[in-house]
């Protein structure tokens, strides 16, 4: 695993800390690249609305609050069944 190699490059000590830092880093600049692009998608989805780039991605983070708070792998499942649900009928 990644956690055993660092632990022989970096000692015991700290090779499990650092692959756990870098997976938090890479975790939460993924999330804020979902942020973003749900704001540009929302701007090229409704060009002509009033409401700017700045405040699609607040609108998009808000609703996402919610998800930080939950507890079960169960309801992350059933919410990425329905998010592959969606992108099936907006493929088809």
């Amino acid at each position: 695993t990644y956690v055993d190699v660092a632990e022989e490059v970096w000692g015991r000590r700290f090779g499990g800390r650092i692959v756990n830092c870098a997976q938090l880093v890479e975790l939460i600049m993924t999330c804020i690249l979902y942020m973003v692009l749900c704001g540009d998608l929302m701007v090229g989805s409704f060009p002509h609305s009033a409401i700017t780039f700045n405040y699609w991605v607040a609108f998009s983070c808000l609703l996402m609050v919610p998800c930080a708070f939950l507890t079960s792998l169960r309801h992350v499942s059933i919410i990425s069944l329905w998010n592959t649900v969606t992108h099936v009928i907006i493929n088809i």
